[in-house]
């Protein structure tokens, strides 16, 4: 190499300075912008927290007032409900001394009838009993006179019988005398 293109340490070493304090100052900037960068994004980021912590605060707030206006309104509603519990025993225990009134007079009219019913049986009874009773001597008298009935009957049979042999024997007795007129020619016998 021509000795004019050598460098010395010297040169070289303050060339390398240069270059390090170049890239010091590069990187101081590239620190105070990343610096900037961070600071701008911790204000924009504390901006907005404060702005979440706003609107929490304000649907806390309304969270509250909602809750608690729900539970007026559910205080509200258990006193009616209560009010009306109370008003609808008081019907119910006005309605059991009716029922149960009523239920005496039931029973005071219904006992009034049980004796009238148990009298009523009695009678009935004894009108059965009455009943059977001439109804057993009907059908005793019944009895006897279906077998005198039957016993004329029997004896009835036998007289009809006879007295069937003896139509028949006048029937037959007629026949032979008309037998005769007709071998005569329709003459009587002389």
């Amino acid at each position: 190499m021509p000795l004019g293109l050598w460098k010395s340490k010297w040169e070289i070493h303050r060339e390398d300075m240069a270059r390090h304090r170049e890239d010091i100052e590069r990187h101081r900037e590239e620190c105070e912008r990343r610096s900037e960068e961070c600071e701008r994004r911790s204000a924009e980021h504390d901006e907005k927290m404060e702005r979440l912590a706003k609107i929490s605060e304000r649907r806390s707030t309304e969270h509250r007032e909602e809750m608690e206006r729900h539970r007026k309104e559910a205080e509200q509603r258990d006193a009616k409900h209560h009010e009306r519990m109370e008003r609808f025993s008081e019907e119910m225990r006005a309605e059991r001394a009716a029922a149960e009134i009523r239920w005496l007079q039931l029973g005071d009219e219904t006992s009034e009838l049980r004796k009238k019913y148990d009298r009523e049986l009695a009678e009935t009874r004894r009108f059965n009993r009455k009943m059977l009773t001439q109804l057993d001597k009907t059908y005793t008298g019944l009895t006897t006179a279906l077998g005198l009935l039957g016993d004329e009957m029997i004896a009835m049979r036998g007289d009809i019988n006879e007295l069937k042999g003896s139509v028949d024997a006048q029937t037959e007795a007629i026949m032979k005398l008309v037998d005769r007129f007709e071998d005569l020619g329709g003459r009587p016998p002389v």
